[in-house]
Order: C-alpha cells, then structure tokens, then sequence
C-alpha cells in the first residue's frame, strides 16, 4: 500500500525535493499539463488528456475553436498551465453533446456515472 502511495506523489515529491514547496491541490487537473482535466458539455462531464501541442491543436479545431490554438496565451503548454482562462474558454466550444465531441478521436472520454454498468 505505501509503494502504491508513494507512487501517487511523483511530481509533487520531485517539486519539492527540487524548490522546497509542496505542491498546490490540483483537483482533477494534470499539475504539468493542460488541457487534461474534466470539462463540461452540454449532457455530461468529460475528461480531456492533451500531453502536447499538436494534441491540443487537434482538439482546439474539433471543438469548433481552432483560434484557441493559435491564442498566445495558450501556444504551449506551459503558457496554458499558466492560464486559468483556458478550460472557460473550451467549454464554449462543448455546447455539444459530449458524444458529438467524444468521437472527435483525441484523447478523452466520458466519466462514468453510477448508474453506468460495468462489464
């Protein structure tokens, strides 16, 4: 059980052994990379894993907002980290249903709710 906890503190553990601070609470986000998060569209939550540039940009023309790509304040992924404004933004874009989105093929998926059968 401690290896499997220990495991979980891989990059909070590393930042601070390299700057002495303990990490900030990063709720259901990626603490280095964005957009992977859970998102709202129109009939559910999802999540979202872009790990890359070209995976958001991907992404960013699926959702119907192919200028967020191209946005300096979301160019990488360390300028997307930095700003809060990016997951608002996206949602405007999943006034869809999130199926319409989902079959986009990027990485991402539906969350599971309860009710949801499991096989």
């Amino acid at each position: 059980m401690f290896d499997g906890t220990f495991a979980f503190l891989e990059q909070g553990l590393m930042a601070y052994s390299a700057i002495g601070e303990s990490p900030k609470r990063p709720g259901n986000r990626h603490p280095y990379m964005t957009p992977f998060d859970t998102l709202e569209a129109a009939d559910t939550q999802f999540v979202i894993c872009c790990g890359n540039d070209h995976v958001f940009g991907e992404l960013c023309r699926a959702i119907g907002r192919p200028e967020l790509a191209q946005d300096k304040r979301f160019l990488s992924d360390p300028d997307r980290d930095a700003n809060n404004a990016l997951k608002a933004e996206m949602e405007l874009g999943f006034q869809e249903t999130a199926s319409s989105v989902l079959a986009q093929g990027d990485p991402r998926g539906r969350c599971a709710g309860r009710s949801d059968k499991r096989h």
